[in-house]
């Protein structure tokens, strides 16, 4: 109960702030993709936790905000798994509340600026370090999230995650 306490205060303290903008600073938007990881998770377990639509809209938000950006800058690709793994969660856990539209419009982000980029780049199938373990649980958290609307894609990427991998040797 005390934890579930923290997070719905946390929630309710990001009531005044704007949704996240596109600021990449240097060659890294990670501070970016680590505070949607952060919203978008407490928003959404704020929503589970209570039923409150102020969660599920405002969750919306920074899930539409992001998943507009340009791109979630695939040359430092940690940026882009640590931003799927929080958009791939907030979907699955809002998903029941969200109208088909915003359901849709969340989906083409995700699949534009995370499995598009993990199909696409080809260097955070070498990572054997943390970032690998990101990059792919990230990945993989979008793929599930879109097999329903992108079967064939999904399913690709989802091998591609379990190809080289720490659980196949590769790291």
């Amino acid at each position: 109960a005390c934890a579930a306490r923290r997070v719905i205060a946390q929630a309710d303290a990001l009531e005044g702030e704007p949704v996240l903008e596109r600021v990449q600073k240097g060659r890294r938007l990670l501070g970016v993709s680590r505070k949607a990881l952060y919203r978008i998770s407490h928003l959404a377990m704020a929503y589970q936790l209570t039923g409150d639509r102020r969660y599920l809209e405002r969750g919306e938000r920074e899930l539409k905000a992001v998943c507009s950006f340009s791109d979630w800058n695939p040359s430092h690709f940690l940026d882009v798994g640590e931003m799927a793994f929080a958009v791939a969660l907030g979907y699955d856990w809002l998903y029941d509340g969200l109208s088909e539209a915003s359901r849709a419009e969340i989906a083409e982000g995700l699949y534009r600026l995370g499995l598009q980029s993990g199909l696409r780049e080809a260097g955070w199938k070498r990572m054997t370090n943390n970032w690998g373990q990101v990059c792919r649980s990230g990945l993989i958290g979008v793929a599930l999230a879109l097999c329903d609307r992108y079967p064939e894609d999904a399913a690709r990427l989802l091998e591609e995650c379990v190809e080289g991998g720490c659980c196949r040797g590769g790291g």
